[in-house]
């Protein structure tokens, strides 16, 4: 099985693929969707500058206890 890869918003239902790809068209293909959210703007995108804030996310709640919490245990 081959795989490709491409960003878009469908329209109407329909889902172009991109005119580079254009050697899948008319061929049966297995479409698996995924929606991907919006990136927050305030988060820097270089992955450089995302390692400046390693180790300063700390946790406000115990793992468990929030699964519990969760599960309505």
């Amino acid at each position: 099985m081959q795989a490709i890869e491409f960003t878009c918003e469908s329209h109407d239902g329909v889902i172009k693929i991109p005119e580079q790809y254009k050697d899948w068209f008319n061929k049966s293909v297995k479409v698996i969707l995924l929606w991907q959210e919006q990136r927050d703007k305030t988060m820097p995108q270089s992955p450089t500058v995302l390692n400046r804030f390693a180790g300063t996310i700390s946790l406000t709640e115990d793992p468990l206890e929030f699964q519990k919490r969760i599960r309505g245990e």
